[in-house]
């Protein structure tokens, strides 16, 4: 080999790269043939020739999201896939998956394509296609059987990765999901070194619940840190066991650090949900079919959808695809509670998808907050009993009322009920939509929402439209399926 030529094929498999700074300097260049042509410099001989190839490639791609995990076996493509599968239920958005998991492609056979070929043109190599705006590539495809084993160096992983950027033709695509294998290495880096001039959207990290993988998961947030790529959020995958008969839900990976909520607010990252285990998500998987569809009653599948909806994380993505089939419409919500009930905690979590420090509202607090194709301005009204009697001056021009009751204050939920049906009873909110929170829910001697509900006397309500969710405001937990009941149903009657 001339003393100035990169092999790439020789390379070893902690190879830093021929283009980095420690190129034949590092301890895995020890007795690699490539390191003293690294060392003189000759795999930075400039530019990357493909780069502008990988920019113009990637200008037709909306959206460039990374699936990332610290651990293996979390369940990373599974949720990639049913991601893929919520995200194209939209006929008008067109999705791309990027399989990048070079030693162990399973995404063909995850979507149902396994088998197929990978055909080629004049305008580069075509993905293979699940549906009409869902595409997907694989080495996978490229294998001459499944069973195949791929032992490949890092530097021609690298090499099959920029290929894939460079050569496929995905058209017009609205979203990018691109899945990487566990860990940090050089897929990765790859992935991240090509992506970066065309930008990275963000990441979304994929755990479950146990302090095994959490540790893992830190090193993952802590490499999209340095990389400079966004963080969507986290995804607490197999959080519990659901029955398929009952539905019911039973911890398995016992949550013993506080699970994935707790590691995201450690870390300060936006937690964007949790995904039970359902065994028909592996069965879906088994036979290559889209388990939203099949299973839409699931706990699981209800989850996916709210992540994928939730407008603190992905949805801030995918609102303008909204805005393409409906237009904008602007909502006027009213939030209102006794004092205490914690009204203002949600709606700057709500707002801003973190807790902040709240005084007792004297007067109003009031906040514009988007999701899906709605503008809520909410209005957050003080509950102290003195100023109560103002409330009505809050009610023109509302289309729905939010009612939070401190589930941990058993004394007080009569006079929560008093103070509902009393506000309802305002020819102003006569056709207004009610979503009631029962906050606090986290806390161990909270009133169950069922009760909480008899005792508010909600189903003597008649003629109005009413829901009652259990949340906890300071982990955000479900005050996204609240919202999204209020959404659909305002969207209804709109």
């Amino acid at each position: 080999m001339p003393a100035q030529e990169v092999d790439r094929d020789l390379a070893p498999e902690h190879c830093p790269g021929p283009e980095s700074e420690q190129a034949g300097q590092s301890d895995s260049c020890a007795g690699c043939p490539n390191q003293a042509a690294c060392a003189s410099g000759a795999g930075r001989g400039g530019p990357d020739v493909a780069q502008p190839l990988i920019n113009d490639r990637l200008a037709h791609v909306a959206s460039r999201i990374l699936v990332l995990s610290g651990k293996g076996g979390v369940g990373k493509s599974t949720v990639t896939t049913n991601l893929a599968f919520a995200l194209s239920f939209d006929d008008s958005v067109n999705v791309g998956v990027l399989d990048l998991d070079i030693c162990g492609p399973s995404l063909p056979k995850m979507t149902g394509v396994e088998g197929e070929q990978v055909h080629q043109s004049n305008s580069g190599w075509s993905p293979v296609y699940v549906s009409d705006n869902l595409a997907v590539m694989s080495i996978g495809f490229m294998l001459p059987d499944p069973d195949e084993a791929v032992i490949w160096r890092g530097a021609k992983k690298s090499g099959m990765i920029k290929q894939f950027l460079k050569d496929v033709d995905w058209g017009e695509l609205d979203f990018m999901l691109v899945d990487t294998p566990p860990g940090t290495s050089d897929e990765h880096l790859a992935a991240v070194q090509y992506l970066k001039e065309t930008g990275i959207d963000g990441a979304v990290i994929v755990t479950t619940p146990q302090e095994m993988s959490l540790q893992d998961v830190r090193k993952e947030i802590n490499f999209c840190r340095k990389a400079g790529v966004p963080i969507i959020g986290v995804v607490e995958n197999m959080s519990g066991f659901v029955c398929p008969k009952c539905t019911k839900e039973s911890r398995i990976f016992a949550p013993s650090t506080g699970g994935a909520a707790a590691m995201a607010r450690e870390m300060d990252v936006p937690f964007l949900g949790s995904v039970p285990i359902d065994p028909r998500i592996g069965m879906s998987c088994d036979r290559g079919r889209s388990f939203l569809d099949e299973f839409p009653e699931s706990p699981a599948s209800e989850a996916y959808m709210r992540i994928v909806e939730q407008p603190a994380a992905m949805g801030i993505l995918i609102s303008r695809l909204f805005d393409n089939v409906w237009p904008k419409k602007d909502m006027r919500i009213v939030l209102l509670g006794l004092d205490g009930a914690g009204k203002t905690t949600i709606l700057f979590k709500l707002k801003l998808g973190e807790v902040v420090t709240t005084i007792p509202t004297i007067g109003f607090n009031v906040e514009t907050l988007e999701y899906k194709n709605l503008k809520f301005t909410m209005w957050d009204v003080g509950g102290q009993e003195r100023i109560r009697a103002l409330w009505k001056h809050y009610f023109t021009g509302s289309h729905g009322v939010i009612f939070v009751v401190d589930s941990n204050d058993r004394e007080r939920i009569k006079e929560a009920r008093d103070e509902l049906h009393r506000l309802l009873e305002d020819d102003e909110l006569r056709n207004a939509a009610l979503l009631v929170l029962c906050n606090k829910q986290d806390l161990p001697y909270a009133v169950p929402t069922e009760t909480v509900a008899r005792e508010m006397g909600l189903p003597e309500l008649r003629g109005r439209p009413w829901f009652i969710q259990s949340c906890c405001a300071t982990n955000g937990d479900g005050l996204y399926e609240g919202l999204d009941w209020l959404g659909k149903t305002l969207k209804a009657a709109a």
